[in-house]
């Protein structure tokens, strides 16, 4: 009765299996080449297998808290408080039983179409209409006859063989009851709800949990009759009906929603169709938010150690989707840690630019310092952004880091427009922060010769003047 888990999210039920590679997969780890085409493995990309849909649904007994709140959302909870309203005219109004007989048919045909309703994946009440009482208003009646002909069988049992297999015969019509009542709500066909070989079918088919269900269901009905039982101890005789039909059935509705639970979580093994695809529920990670499917992949590669691989399909995946910062962080902190200085270096100038372009400066810094580490050589894309990124470095108290990111500025992008404004910004760098004035005034005396002309001369001839003074003073 265990469920089989996914090996990467141990929280969520494993919906396929990788024979070649001994995993189990959530919904969510496996790969699909295109919506419609079957799962792969992300680990070897191999046809995974299926594990049954009835693995992922929650099972029937860890959702016995969800059983009882169904009957109090608000539409199952107006219908069985209209019906019990109705059954107080019981005691007002003479033949005031047949108003009790209507009570009780409504509530039947509703609860054999919560059990279908629910039977075909639909975990919320049915919305009412007027096909929920008037539509198959024959199976109530069925559901007395079933009732009738199990208690005459019983009567001819007990007249043939005795009180002893009158007993057992008991037991066993009282066990099929459950499965009598799901084949009635789903096939609307007396005979196959009375049918044994129908109804013995029903339980192999779903085996050791079907007794489980008994059992509950015996729980529910003793725990009504109970609640029923001490009502006229507490309450006027007036009152006594409707809330006891009220308690009635709520324990009711509640035995019938788990039958139809219990169909839907074996429908595969039972042939039945449903109208919702099942999905996992979670406790664990994989339900603490949405998955990104891009990463997913990636994420087991790196757990099984797979590191080349991962880099691979990530360095794909950010080319065809340059703007997916989910992609960029993740490729990054992976390049980072496998020190592919290679990959590094393709990836880091296109990644700080456009971290600049989306306003995120300080974390544009802490990628340049990554990638400097490797590869001295690192600029952004864009060496617009350059001065920017400096001064910030500057500003931050990095001015090493600051003067790597300018060095050789004129080499990497020689025709550009900021090369005066950064060097001059890397001579002040080496006088203020880094007490370098002999390297700043070389820098400013070439920038000088080399810019006789630039908006920036009389900047850099009054920065250098000032340099000298200090120098000759």
């Amino acid at each position: 009765m265990g469920q089989i888990t996914c090996k990467y999210h141990p929280d969520t039920p494993a919906r396929w299996l990788c024979r070649s590679c001994h995993i189990n997969f959530c919904a969510s780890c496996v790969t699909r080449t295109h919506p419609s085409a079957h799962p792969l493995c992300p680990v070897c990309r191999q046809e995974v297998d299926s594990l049954g849909v009835g693995n992922v649904i929650t099972p029937f007994w860890r959702r016995i808290p969800r059983f009882f709140a169904y009957p109090a959302q608000p539409s199952a909870l107006m219908y069985l408080v209209a019906l019990s309203v109705i059954s107080v005219m019981v005691a007002l109004i003479p033949l005031g039983f047949l108003i009790e007989l209507l009570v009780l048919i409504a509530f039947v045909k509703y609860a054999y179409v919560v059990l279908e309703h629910t039977a075909r994946g639909h975990l919320e009440p049915p919305e009412f209409s007027g096909g929920t009482l008037f539509d198959e208003l024959v199976l109530p009646f069925k559901q007395v006859m079933l009732l009738f002909c199990f208690s005459f069988a019983n009567f001819a049992v007990y007249d043939l063989l005795g009180s002893f297999a009158s007993d057992v015969f008991y037991v066993l019509i009282t066990v099929a009851l459950p499965a009598s009542t799901m084949v009635l709500a789903v096939e609307y066909s007396f005979f196959a709800a009375l049918n044994p070989l129908i109804l013995g079918s029903m339980i192999r088919r779903i085996g050791l949990p079907y007794f489980v269900l008994f059992l509950f269901l015996f729980a529910l009905s003793t725990g009504g009759q109970w609640a029923m039982g001490m009502l006229p101890n507490w309450l006027p005789a007036l009152f006594y009906v409707p809330l006891g039909n009220l308690v009635l059935m709520y324990f009711s509705l509640i035995m019938f929603t788990m039958m139809g639970y219990v169909i839907f979580q074996y429908h595969e093994e039972l042939g039945y169709r449903i109208d919702v695809e099942p999905e996992a529920e979670a406790a664990g990670p994989a339900a603490s938010g949405p998955v990104n499917p891009a990463l997913q992949e990636v994420e087991i590669l790196i757990k099984e150690g797979r590191f080349d691989e991962a880099l691979r399909s990530l360095d794909a995946k950010v080319k065809a989707s340059p703007a997916d910062w989910a992609l960029r962080e993740r490729y990054h902190r992976l390049l980072v840690t496998t020190q592919d200085k290679e990959r590094l270096a393709a990836h880091c100038p296109d990644f700080i630019s456009r971290l600049v372009s989306d306003k995120r400066v300080p974390r544009a810094l802490e990628v340049y310092a990554d990638c400097v580490r490797f590869d001295p050589a690192c600029k952004p894309a864009n060496p617009n952004h350059v001065h920017e990124l400096a001064a910030q470095l500057n500003a931050r108290g990095q001015a090493k880091l600051a003067l790597a990111l300018l060095n050789n500025f004129h080499v990497a992008f020689p025709s550009h427009q900021d090369i005066a404004r950064n060097y001059l910004l890397a001579a002040q760098i080496m006088s203020e922060k880094l007490n370098q004035d002999d390297n700043a005034k070389k820098l400013l005396s070439y920038l000088l010769e080399k810019y006789p002309d630039h908006p920036l001369g009389p900047e850099i001839r009054s920065y250098l003047e000032v340099l000298q003074k200090v120098s000759s003073g």
